[in-house]
């Protein structure tokens, strides 16, 4: 693991952010449950305090935020720090990671076909002949 030390002598990343925060969805409107898996305000800001240590981070939200980053500039971030839930539908969590897949920009955690097939439940328990 690096030092502290280490870290500071690295360039700077540039950071984007993602989630979905737990306020702006019940300000919208959803109910406590709907916005049960969603982060609260202190843990996006506990988050972003952290990041923030790598170098800059541009606070995007969720994913109509980030298609709207994608359509109105081109971004030039190293990297997007993703912890999206995303809401509707089986493939709600791989709906941001699909959408950076599409524009070739580098994200942390599962890629969308892996979160996709995580939520079907039914689907992870198939088992399928091994392959030699």
């Amino acid at each position: 693991m690096p030092s502290a030390d280490s870290l500071h002598s690295l360039q700077a990343l540039r950071i984007a952010f993602t989630y979905d925060c737990q306020s702006e969805w019940l300000a919208l409107g959803y109910s406590a449950e709907q916005c049960a898996e969603f982060d609260s305000d202190e843990t996006i800001e506990g988050i972003a305090m952290s990041l923030r240590k790598l170098g800059t981070v541009e606070m995007v939200g969720g994913l109509k935020s980030l298609t709207k980053a994608l359509a109105t500039s081109k971004p030039n971030w190293d990297i997007v720090f993703n912890i999206c839930e995303g809401i509707g539908g089986i493939g709600r969590e791989a709906q941001v990671p699909a959408l950076l897949e599409g524009w070739g920009i580098p994200f942390t955690f599962s890629d969308s076909a892996t979160l996709a097939l995580c939520l079907d439940k039914a689907k992870t328990k198939v088992s399928a002949p091994l392959q030699i």
